[in-house]
């Protein structure tokens, strides 16, 4: 996303596991632990290769042999026999490892530096990333994230694996380690943050592996989202979105994945694909929301919308909006205030829903009828679905609610007290609707339920 919206995610306030309310093992008491955990001593000055990537493997498969390598790439710049023993093993010098293990920790206030020291240990060194690459790093960070949180997971092919190899495709196409990390940070700049905790963890002997807990569904109860696609848009959208997580996981010292609080209020695949009952179930939620739309063509896109949705002649929307295109390829395509316009109701403005700042060429528009999608520079697509999902938490979930039984009262009430002459043409009626007012909305209302 834009540079803004990365400023933001710096300020982000986010809780890992445990080690933001406890001290860092000063490095020689840290080197020292972790000699007694590799090779049940604290005499000599190496660490057993094997032990080591084992330690750091877990469960990132892979991430323990690329940090011993990159220790290793150290102490050959001062060392010409760094990675050499009496026996033929290979074994990392205990200050070799005080240097990184130092390196490391003072990561943890800088979320740019981060994602440079990660790349450049999946990069091996070299100044960009192939696809592969970079395919391993996003799946580390997930599993890591997951690890993180207590949970053990993977990335498998029925879990939006196709999402993360599209930002795989986007990070190996950067021309050098600059270019991603500005890509990391303008686009998903919280990726690496729950690798970074993870490692800090490790570091810190408070990582438990074994104790992980297995994750037995690959989707959010009721949604089409799975875990590493909650996970990447999590990474992708501004703190307003996640926000009552972290402050859970400050309040009550548990872990709270990013979108445990999130809440799917309409699914066209389960209540019909129609604007009554998209609007049925998204207006009156005072909360943000995240809409995932599908259509024809393999696209998905991602719609942040920070403020109430509501019908309108006016455009509308706070800073926190954005709309990100995951597949076919991933791309940030626009952010910032005013983005949104909804309308079923104005006959003299275009009916359905539009996104993008520009009002002449909106980023993307859906018709009124939940039929067609026009997108990337007029393509049209068909619709094939529509999730909206609430990131507001139980407070917000409370509220519509209750909106919705007030609503219902109310349609029950016109029900009983009929109006004077035929309504419907009656030209106080018209009148209303040319103001944009739903003269029908409890009608509507009573309908739904």
């Amino acid at each position: 996303m834009g540079h803004a919206h990365s400023q933001e995610h710096k300020d982000r306030h986010h809780t890992s596991m445990r080690h933001g309310s406890v001290d860092l093992l000063a490095p020689p008491q840290l080197v020292n632990l972790m000699q007694r955990r590799l090779s049940g001593t604290t005499e000599g000055s190496n660490i057993d290769k094997e032990a080591f990537q084992q330690y750091f493997s877990n469960p990132a498969q892979g991430f323990g042999k690329l940090l011993y390598e990159y220790v290793n790439r150290q102490s050959q710049s001062k060392y010409s026999d760094a990675a050499d023993t009496t026996d033929g093993s290979t074994r990392v010098r205990k200050e070799d490892f005080v240097i990184t293990a130092k390196s490391l920790l003072s990561l943890s206030h800088s979320k740019s530096d981060q994602i440079k020291f990660y790349c450049n240990l999946y990069s091996k060194g070299e100044d960009k990333l192939t696809e592969e690459d970079s395919r391993q790093l996003i799946e580390a960070a997930y599993v890591m994230y997951m690890a993180s949180m207590g949970f053990r997971c993977e990335v498998t092919e029925t879990t939006h694996a196709a999402i993360v190899a599209n930002f795989a495709t986007k990070l190996s196409s950067c021309k050098d380690m600059n270019a991603i990390s500005y890509c990391i940070q303008c686009n998903c700049p919280d990726l690496l943050t729950g690798m970074h905790d993870w490692v800090v963890l490790l570091l810190n002997a408070e990582a438990n592996p074994d104790s992980l807990q297995p994750i037995e569904e690959e989707r959010l109860p009721g949604s089409m989202l799975s875990y590493p696609l909650a996970w990447l848009i999590s990474c992708s959208v501004p703190a307003t979105y996640t926000v009552e997580s972290t402050m859970k996981s400050a309040m009550d010292k548990t872990n709270n994945l990013r979108w445990d609080h999130w809440m799917t209020l309409y699914d066209s695949n389960t209540k019909g694909l129609s604007m009554n009952r998209f609007q049925h179930h998204t207006l009156s939620y005072k909360g943000p929301t995240i809409m995932l739309v599908t259509c024809s063509g393999g696209y998905l896109f991602v719609i942040a919308v920070d403020q109430e949705w509501r019908e309108s002649t006016q455009h509308w929307g706070g800073s926190g909006c954005a709309i990100l295109q995951f597949a076919p390829t991933f791309k940030s395509l626009e952010e910032g205030a005013n983005m949104m316009f909804l309308n079923d109701r104005s006959r003299s403005l275009p009916k359905g829903i539009m996104v993008g700042k520009n009002n002449n060429s909106p980023v993307l528009t859906i018709d009124g009828g939940l039929t067609e999608v026009t997108h990337t520079h007029g393509m049209k697509s068909g619709l094939e679905s529509i999730e909206v999902i609430g990131c507001g938490g139980s407070d917000a979930i409370a509220c519509q609610t209750k909106q919705k039984e007030w609503e219902l009262r109310q349609a029950h009430r016109q029900r009983k007290v009929p109006l004077p002459g035929n309504w419907d043409e009656n030209p106080d009626k018209f009148l209303l609707e040319l103001g944009g007012i739903k003269v029908n909305h409890a009608e509507q209302v009573r309908d739904n339920y």
